[in-house]
């Protein structure tokens, strides 16, 4: 009985950062496209990705969230990872990106703005719910691959908690194989 009680111990020492690294919040993930001095948004689509709660030090760009009342609920810096497409007598042009930036989802979303380090507004779209429409090669709030397979791609399965639960029967073959194998001494 005394080694029952150290592995149930054991489990639940390691059973929050098991539980913590299979959150299932929401969240919304935008993927935002640089070509040439403009910004689109490539891909906006609530998931079940994991939001770790980091945001990038700095950036040369703002993004903000605004919630339907005008107020801004979140706020991220960033930069774009430029990449080399051209080089014109030493001059490198690096004009085209992608950026996937995931943040915590809150039905209350529904407006963002991109600003550059001058402040000029970049992008400015309406992101509420109800705003996507199918056929627009857009992947928006309200839409998925079921409701819109033209715009959005099947996304596959999480599979978080099944890797913790390996773990965890791991952790409890090795725990009963190890103490076997001491009883058998």
């Amino acid at each position: 009985m005394d080694n029952l009680n150290k592995l149930l111990l054991a489990l639940l020492l390691v059973a929050p950062s098991i539980l913590a690294v299979t959150d299932p919040t929401q969240s919304l993930v935008i993927t935002l496209e640089y070509n040439f001095g403009e910004i689109t948004i490539g891909n906006l689509r609530i998931d079940n990705a994991l939001y770790h709660g980091s945001k990038e030090e700095g950036g040369d760009y703002l993004l903000q969230i605004f919630s339907k009342d005008g107020e801004v609920v979140y706020n991220n810096k960033f930069r774009f990872p430029l990449i080399t497409i051209s080089e014109y007598e030493g001059l490198i042009l690096q004009n085209i990106s992608k950026k996937e930036i995931i943040m915590p989802y809150n039905e209350d979303f529904a407006l963002i703005k991109v600003f550059d380090t001058k402040g000029n507004l970049k992008l400015d779209m309406n992101i509420g719910k109800d705003t996507g429409k199918c056929g627009d090669n857009l992947c928006q709030l309200g839409e998925d691959y079921k409701n819109c397979s033209s715009d959005c791609v099947a996304r596959k399965i999480d599979k978080s908690y099944l890797i913790a639960l390996i773990i965890v029967l791991t952790i409890v073959a090795v725990y009963l194989i190890f103490f076997r194998k001491l009883k058998k001494k």
